[in-house]
C-alpha cells in the first residue's frame, strides 16, 4: 500500500481524484452519459443493464436520471467541501491548501473511496465531531443510492414549497417506496450494530480514558466507514480478531444499490433475512412493510449472496495457497473482503503480499466494483425457454 499524500505529486493526486469521481458515479452512468452526448441509440439489452445497475424500473427516463445523478453528486461534494473548509480553518491556515484538502476528502468520502492525503487517514480528527459528522454524512448519503436520496428529497419537498420550486417538482409521490424503506431501515440497523459491537469488543478497552462520547464517536465512524468508505480514525491493526470479524461482515454487506458503495448491498442482506424469517414462520410469501417481494427478487438475492461469498472464498483459498502460511487466515480474509467491497481498510499485510496475491485482490476489486450480477447479465444471453417440467420434491437440510 502506498501513502497517497506523500508518494504522489499533485498531478498524480488529481488523476486519482478523477478516477475516484468516475468510480463513484459508476461506469454505467458514465457510459450512458457519453452515449447520450453523442446521441448513440442504445439497445434494449444495454438499457436493461443500465437499469439493473441504477435500480430504476423504467426505460424511458434514462436521460433525466443520469443528469440528476451528476448534479446531485456535485452538489453534495461541494457542500461537504465547504463545511470541511470552514472547519479546518485553524488546522490548515493556507487557504488554497485547505480548499484542496477539503475538496479531495469530500469527493473521496461521497464516492466511498477512502483515499486520504494524510498518512494516518483521518486519525488526527478522531475526536472532532464536526469533521466526523461531515465525512460520515457524505459516506452515508453516497452509500444510500441515488434513487433513495431522490425519494427523500421529494418526501421533504412536499413540506417545503421553496424546495419544490427550486427543483421544479410538479408532481411526485408523497410515499416512500418499499426499496427506500428497506434501505433506510437496514442501513440504520447496521450502523447501530457496528457501533455497539465495536465498542463492546474493543474500543471501550483501547480508549477507556477518552470518555464515553469520544468512544462512541470512534465506533460510529468505523461502523459507517466499513460500508464501504475505507477511512479510519483508529489503527485497524490494533483491533482484536472479534472486531475484525464485525468489520468483515459490514464490508461484505456494503452499501445500497445504485450507490457509490460496494458489497453485496443492504437490500440483498435484508431480503435474505426476510426470506429466512418467512421460512421460519411457515409462510409461502416473503413480506415487508405490507408488501410481498416478487420471486425473481428472491432468486437474485440468492445468486448475489452466493456469488459474493463464492468469490471471497475462492480468492481466500488462492491467496493462502500462494503465500504458504506466511500470514494468519483472518487478516487475509479481512484484506480479501475489503477488496471485494472496494473498502480500502487494511490490517497492514497488503504491502507484504506477493505480486500474484495482489493481482488476485485487484481482480476482486474490479469484480466487486462492477458487481457480480451486472457482469453475469452482460455476459449471458437470456434465451426463451417455454418448456416446464413436472414438479418433484427433494429432501434438503
Amino acid at each position: 500500500m502506498v501513502d497517497t499524500g506523500s508518494k504522489f505529486t499533485i498531478p498524480g493526486q488529481l488523476i486519482i481524484l478523477v478516477l475516484i469521481q468516475m468510480g463513484g458515479l459508476g461506469l454505467m452512468t458514465f457510459s450512458t452519459t457519453f452515449a447520450l452526448i453523442i446521441k448513440r441509440k442504445m439497445s434494449v439489452k444495454e438499457k436493461l443493464i443500465i437499469r439493473e445497475g441504477l435500480n430504476k424500473y423504467g426505460l424511458s427516463d434514462t436521460r433525466r436520471v443520469i443528469w440528476y445523478i451528476i448534479i446531485f453528486t456535485f452538489i453534495m461534494e461541494i457542500l461537504g467541501a465547504l463545511l470541511l473548509y470552514l472547519r479546518w480553518d485553524n488546522v490548515f491556515p493556507t487557504p488554497h491548501r485547505r480548499l484542496y484538502l477539503s475538496l479531495f476528502h469530500s469527493i473521496s468520502a461521497f464516492c466511498n473511496a477512502g483515499f486520504s492525503l494524510f498518512s494516518n487517514s483521518l486519525e488526527r480528527f478522531a475526536f472532532d465531531p464536526v469533521t466526523v459528522l461531515v465525512i460520515t454524512s457524505l459516506i452515508i448519503v453516497g452509500g444510500l443510492g441515488f434513487f433513495v436520496n431522490y425519494e427523500i428529497k421529494n418526501f421533504i419537498a412536499r413540506k417545503f414549497t421553496f424546495i419544490r420550486k427550486l427543483f421544479k417538482l410538479r408532481s411526485f409521490s408523497i410515499h416512500m417506496s418499499l426499496h427506500t424503506k428497506i434501505v433506510l431501515s437496514t442501513s440504520l440497523v447496521l450502523i447501530v450494530f457496528g457501533v455497539v459491537m465495536l465498542n463492546l469488543l474493543d474500543i471501550n478497552q483501547l480508549m477507556r480514558d477518552k470518555g464515553v462520547e469520544n468512544r462512541l464517536l470512534i465506533g460510529y465512524f468505523q461502523s459507517v466507514t466499513a460500508r464501504t468508505a475505507g477511512f479510519n480514525t483508529i489503527t485497524i491493526r490494533d483491533l482484536t480478531n472479534s472486531s475484525w470479524v464485525i468489520l468483515i461482515v459490514l464490508m461484505f454487506i456494503g452499501g445500497s444499490p445504485g450507490s457509490t458503495a460496494g458489497g453485496i448491498k443492504t437490500t440483498t442482506m435484508a431480503t435474505l433475512f426476510l426470506t429466512l424469517k418467512s421460512m421460519f414462520r411457515g409462510r409461502d410469501n416473503v413480506e415487508a412493510y405490507n408488501r410481498t417481494l416478487p420471486k425473481i427478487i428472491i432468486r437474485k438475492t440468492i445468486v448475489i449472496f452466493t456469488m459474493g461469498l463464492g468469490l471471497i472464498l475462492t480468492a481466500f483459498v488462492i491467496i493462502m495457497a500462494i503465500e504458504q502460511k506466511k500470514f494468519l487466515s483472518l487478516p487475509v480474509l479481512f484484506e480479501i473482503t475489503s477488496a471485494f467491497g472496494t473498502v480500502g481498510l487494511s490490517t497492514g499485510i497488503t504491502s507484504s503480499l506477493s505480486p500474484l496475491s495482489k493481482l488476485v485482490l485487484i481482480v476482486l476489486m474490479f469484480v466487486g466494483r462492477i458487481g457480480p450480477l451486472t457482469i453475469a447479465i452482460s455476459m449471458v444471453e437470456k434465451e426463451k425457454y417455454l418448456i416446464k417440467y413436472p414438479d418433484e420434491k427433494i429432501s434438503v437440510g
